[in-house]
């Protein structure tokens, strides 16, 4: 995730069969190999599609809790595959990281429990500036500690199953889709994703990989998606198909994020492109339709059913699994993510309502400015009964609003008592928002938001001034 919004095109396409021959030259897979999808639909029975969550509180992980009530909500609501952020697990050792510190052994330990309840487990990581070749070895070692974890384990149940990368180039600081630095950046990626691909290929053929991408990746003839890459001019989504179809394993997860299944800007539609040209790849690459269920500020209503509810979800996935069961390379549906979802099954399209409430800062950072720079911030939630049912959001201010303290760590917890705290980076002002936890906050704002819907209070400071 980046400080920019994630672009979302509506154009629909033909997908020609450019490059097919490519394919043909690429490595055969094992016949002994299962896929994530094969395994998940043998626990879910028949050859049902898949239906996987993206879980991005690695809380699961390290709180007993938390992983029974994963498991439990997987069980209640049909889940076979998850993906899952696992914290500091696979981080560069002695580096300086804000994700949760998870151990060799909680995660073992959590596999365990996933796949003795029936779930495959892949690790959920990235960051769109990976997609840089400056970047890239972070990825890659983050992959080989993966793979060295599974192969410190004696258990097979205490291996990960595989690894998704969500890295999206378009949400890169400053990028313009379609400009000669946006090919330039692609290509970069799709050098990354060659790397991985090999380090998979010569690390374990046990192990699938995959790649959560926006749907507008397959579109033909356009500036945003074509990119020339080993001398080929294809869209991005079938030159990531060509080279993943030489490993046993692989997996897009397209984020057709689409409050309806059918009609010319459905995610049907936005996805059929790329299952066709995985059939016609032969199938060696999986396809998730990706669905959207959290309250995405900034970003248009029709790309999510946290308004329309549990059942219009229910109905669209229905839908799309019925228009995609009879292609081999379709996998199943991905709904992101497990905290919005939980949400929308617990409440409907809207949460509780909670009394008119204000905020308070206990600590103030001083004035300042750039990357490296960081100071605490603390306040407390007056006139809500639980505030520990709320989150809050953070911004520092400098030339816009920037989401603290990190793009993937943007909501702040609140404790019993109202109080919370956390860092951020240095601004001219800095503003704390309540929300409700579906919330799923922009990383860069020009103006801050209005109260209503997930936005339950909004306060602004300006540096170094008194509570």
């Amino acid at each position: 995730m980046t400080r920019c919004a994630a672009v979302f095109l509506t154009l629909v396409l033909v997908v020609g069969s450019a490059c097919l021959e490519h394919v043909g030259r690429l490595g055969q897979s094992p016949a002994a190999a299962e896929t994530a999808g094969e395994i998940a639909r043998q626990t879910v029975g028949d050859s049902a599609p898949v239906r996987a969550l993206w879980v991005w509180d690695a809380r699961v992980v390290t709180d007993q809790a938390a992983r029974e009530a994963l498991l439990a909500f997987c069980r209640e609501n049909g889940i076979g595959l998850i993906f899952v952020d696992v914290g500091s697990m696979f981080v560069e050792p002695d580096s300086v990281t804000w994700k949760p510190p998870v151990t060799a052994d909680q995660l073992a330990e959590f596999a365990s429990a996933a796949h003795n309840a029936g779930l495959v487990l892949h690790a959920l990581d990235g960051d769109a500036t990976w997609s840089r070749v400056g970047e890239h070895d972070i990825a890659i070692g983050r992959l080989e500690r993966a793979l060295a974890f599974n192969s410190s384990r004696q258990e097979e149940s205490e291996r990960l199953d595989g690894f998704q990368f969500d890295i999206e180039p378009h949400t890169l600081a400053g990028i313009v889709v379609g400009s000669s630095e946006w090919h330039g950046t692609l290509g970069e990626y799709l050098d990354l994703v060659d790397r991985l691909a090999d380090t998979v290929g010569n690390g374990s053929r046990r192990f699938e990989l995959g790649f959560a991408v926006p749907f507008w990746w397959d579109e033909e003839n356009t500036e945003a998606s074509v990119v020339t890459w080993n001398g080929t001019a294809i869209p991005i989504a079938q030159h990531l198909i060509n080279r993943l179809s030489s490993l046993p394993r692989s997996y897009l997860a397209i984020m057709a994020y689409r409050d309806e299944a059918g009609g010319m800007d459905g995610s049907v539609a936005h996805s059929e492109h790329e299952v066709a040209y995985a059939d016609r790849a032969g199938s060696r690459v999986q396809i998730y339709v990706g669905q959207e269920t959290a309250e995405v500020a900034g970003e248009p209503e029709k790309i999510t059913f946290w308004q329309e509810g549990q059942g219009a979800l229910d109905e669209a996935v229905a839908e799309i699994e019925a228009a995609f069961r009879a292609h081999t390379s379709f996998a199943g549906v991905a709904i992101h993510h497990y905290d919005s979802y939980r949400n929308l099954v617990e409440r409907g399209n809207v949460g509780p309502e909670i009394p008119t409430l204000r905020i308070e800062f206990s600590a103030v950072p001083p004035a300042g400015g750039g990357g490296g720079s960081r100071g605490n911030i603390a306040g407390r939630l007056v006139g809500v009964s639980e505030p520990e049912d709320c989150k809050v959001v953070l911004y520092a201010h400098t030339d816009c609003w920037y989401v603290q303290p990190l793009i993937d760590y943007p909501l702040t917890n609140v404790a019993s008592d109202g109080t919370w705290a956390n860092w951020t980076h240095l601004g001219d002002r800095y503003a704390a928002l309540v929300v409700r936890p579906a919330f799923q906050p922009p990383a860069l704002i020009q103006a801050l938001p209005a109260v209503g819907g997930s936005v339950l209070a909004v306060a602004e400071i300006p540096a170094e001034s008194n509570p």
